[in-house]
């Protein structure tokens, strides 16, 4: 308080901080006071300042010394549980292969945190790939080992976060690389158990083999097939509706074998379901039956997890697996649908799902097929022209209109000596005997040329980009390119085929929804694209 005598005004001001901390300051204008400056709080004035007061004899206070009264007893710090738990995958690993590894974290409070950091030394046997997750990443050059650090700011309680660690293993088989994760919070924060800031996981080397002796490959929207030279089925990837055939329904990032078929000659990868051709002529399909697409006659949908024979049909050359529905080629030149219809896919002059197959209308002398990742389905027969059929809204049938759709086949425009097509979602693909690559749709209902392609032996169709394979064994891509499917290590999407880097001595290509694969001469298979449900087949979903 002060006391003043006389005309002079009193000029002070007084701060209080949320730390408790009280400032006080002064101007002009305190003159013969008798000022007491300090803090009672009902107790001897320990906190007085001397130099500001005087209570006998007036004094002058004009733009006086700021005063700063810090508590005795400073404030508790706030408390927080931050808590870090890891898993990877694969385990155990090859010797070349990636790891990846999650790592979570939770605040359990009871107070927020203005920011937490998590640090991994890269365990020695491990090169960096890639992070990720909320925050900013601090890593190593990739191929390098180093420390990999998180940075994350303003979290609050009962907040999970997940960041993501890439790396690949370098170890020798035999190895077991340990990797150990810890967080630590600022200084402006008490946790109350640091025993959970840390965690530690370990996973064991052994010799990459590669899965080899393949003969021809398949894909279907987010699961690949191959074809082993003993005629039998592997596959990876998606497996919620069965569709690896292995009696499961989990996700595979590795070949697991369909279960119980042999004496296969042929693959066919759907959306969510597969089909195996026999030598004996009997088409065998699994996973998803929701319309039928199996072709086993049950008047209801399942899951069937493991091959089934179709019903009523034998003799059978080639076959083609659509979004819902399927599609077989018979010896003696006509074509059997079954499945979803409503876009007359099946051919059958109708929009009626068939449980079992039924023969294309009109159609005859067919020497090559293929189903669409959507609700199109196209025919070469043996005099070179193209057939198609079905959903027509983006030009797919390529017979020079948008009409909405075609229950029964319409001849190609202006397209001849072709030997074989691939169907997209809402484009298609063929090849002619000269090896070039003509394609329509997309709202283009008129062939035209694909530039920058010559010398094609066989393609095949994504959902909406193109693969081809050259006589010389190197692999060409053009369209969308987010998941990095056209595999030149971009994302950019193409307009104009390119060629896929790294990659030659190649005799077979596929295309599924977002990925792609490729079958080399040594009997191995490359993947690349989108690998969320594993499709790429190397042991992780990155």
């Amino acid at each position: 308080g002060a006391l003043t005598r006389g005309a002079h005004p009193v000029s002070f001001e007084i701060e209080l901080r949320r730390d408790g901390t009280i400032i006080t300051r002064y101007g002009d204008g305190n003159q013969r006071l008798l000022p007491v400056i300090g803090i009672s709080n009902g107790e001897p004035e320990a906190y007085v300042a001397a130099t500001h007061t005087s209570e006998s004899a007036l004094k002058d206070l004009t733009n006086a010394q700021t005063v700063t009264f810090t508590r005795r007893v400073p404030p508790p710090l706030p408390t927080a549980d931050l808590i870090v738990s890891m898993s990877r995958a694969p385990n155990p690993v090859a010797t070349g292969q990636q790891i990846t590894y999650s790592i979570d974290s939770v605040i359990l409070g009871p107070y927020s945190i203005p920011s937490f950091t998590i640090t991994d030394h890269l365990p020695p046997g491990t090169t960096f790939v890639s992070c990720s997750g909320p925050g900013t990443c601090t890593a190593p050059p990739v191929g390098e080992n180093g420390t990999v650090t998180f940075s994350s700011n303003s979290v609050s309680n009962n907040t999970g976060m997940t960041f993501t660690i890439v790396v690949k293993a370098t170890a020798a088989p035999g190895s077991i690389i340990t990797n150990t994760v810890t967080a630590s919070v600022p200084a402006s924060v008490i946790d109350t158990n640091p025993s959970n800031n840390s965690a530690s996981i370990t996973t064991e080397v052994y010799p990459y083999t590669p899965f080899a002796n393949v003969a021809t490959l398949a894909a279907g929207d987010n699961h690949t097939i191959s074809l082993k030279k003993d005629g039998t089925v592997w596959s990876w990837g998606s497996n919620a509706w069965g569709q690896l055939g292995d009696g499961n329904i989990s996700i595979n990032t590795t070949p697991v074998q369909a279960f119980n078929l042999t004496g296969v000659t042929a693959i066919a990868g759907g959306g969510n379901h597969t089909l195996a051709l026999r030598s004996d002529g009997t088409v065998w399909a699994w996973g998803m039956s929701s319309n039928g697409q199996l072709g086993d006659g049950l008047p209801f949908s399942t899951v069937m997890g493991i091959p089934v024979q179709v019903v009523g049909l034998t003799g059978v050359t080639a076959i083609s697996a659509g979004e819902y529905y399927s599609v077989a080629l018979r010896n003696d030149g006509t074509v059997w649908t079954w499945g979803y219809n409503d876009n007359g896919q099946l051919g059958d002059g109708t929009t009626t799902e068939r449980r079992a197959p039924v023969q294309v209308s009109g159609l005859n002398n067919v020497t090559a097929i293929s189903a669409g990742q959507e609700a199109h389905t196209v025919a070469v027969k043996a005099d070179g022209t193209v057939w198609a059929w079905g959903e027509n809204r983006f030009g797919e049938l390529g017979e020079g209109t948008t009409n909405s759709m075609e229950t029964r086949p319409v001849k190609v425009s202006g397209l001849t000596n072709v030997k074989m097509v691939a169907a997209g979602e809402h484009f298609t693909v063929a090849l002619k005997l000269d090896g070039t690559v003509w394609s329509w749709g997309d709202r283009n209902p008129v062939p035209a040329q694909v530039s920058a392609l010559s010398g094609i032996v066989s393609l095949d169709a994504g959902y909406d980009h193109g693969i081809a394979l050259k006589s010389d064994g190197t692999v060409w891509t053009w369209g969308y390119n987010l998941y990095g499917q056209l595999g030149d290590g971009t994302n950019a999407s193409r307009t104009i085929a390119i060629q896929v880097s790294e990659l030659s001595g190649v005799t077979a290509v596929a295309a599924g929804e977002h990925h792609s694969a490729a079958l080399l001469s040594d009997g191995t298979v490359r993947t690349w694209g989108r690998n969320q449900f594993g499709q790429l087949g190397d042991g992780t979903t990155s």
